[in-house]
């Protein structure tokens, strides 16, 4: 029958999937209008509290991956974490969910955020022209149009989850506290937060063998 890790896999990987047909369906955007207006009343008044786009953004946290897979030669860490970010395009370019709007912060955090996350309109347009790919005008095809999930919940509960000994432990606090900032400051929906744990411990139950190999 199925392995212990098996059996983690398949119970993750089953919420994630009723999690994106209801985001497709759009079936708890009532519910999840209702959340981001109570966050955003308490939680997303602390400005600040916008260093998580930085903190979990792709530059960041691929680098803290990279380096751990390569310190510990633990390539898969790196596959994985690949494999997420990919997961994460094909849904937010297919669920079209709409999106939240995001609270005012600083200057300087607009400033830093634009520096430490792509958006998706600027990589597509350098992926363009590292392809030499010239689209003429009004031809060009909607990319990544929706929310669901969040990569930066993903990317801090898969970081915190392969960096920490006491996974089953830290890495769903690190998932709430990393759900209720982006979710307060405007990012995303709640639904779209557990999508992002549900497949961060989906891919983490493939880290466990790994983890103590590393160790030995």
């Amino acid at each position: 029958m199925f392995s212990r890790r098996g059996l983690r896999v398949i119970a993750w990987l089953i919420p994630f999937l009723v999690l994106a047909v209801i985001a497709y369906g759009g079936w708890l955007i009532p519910l999840d209008r209702e959340i981001s207006g109570s966050l955003k009343d308490t939680v997303g008044r602390l400005s600040i509290l916008n260093l998580v786009w930085v903190v979990g953004g792709v530059p960041v946290t691929g680098l803290v991956v990279l380096a751990t897979a390569l310190a510990r030669r633990q390539g898969r860490w790196l596959a994985l974490f690949l494999l997420g970010t990919f997961v994460e395009v094909l849904t937010k370019h297919w669920i079209s969910t709409p999106m939240p709007s995001a609270v005012p912060e600083a200057h300087w955090l607009s400033w830093l955020e634009a520096r430490t996350n792509p958006s998706p309109s600027w990589t597509l347009a350098t992926l363009r022209h590292l392809l030499g790919i010239h689209p003429q005008q009004g031809t060009g095809h909607p990319f990544l149009l929706g929310s669901f999930f969040s990569g930066h919940v993903f990317r801090i509960t898969f970081v915190v989850g392969m960096l920490s000994r006491y996974q089953p432990l830290v890495t769903p606090m690190s998932a709430l506290v990393a759900s209720v900032l982006v979710v307060a400051l405007g990012g995303h929906w709640a639904i779209d937060a557990a999508g992002a744990f549900c497949i961060a411990s989906v891919l983490l139950a493939f880290t466990s063998e790994s983890r103590r190999t590393s160790r030995r």
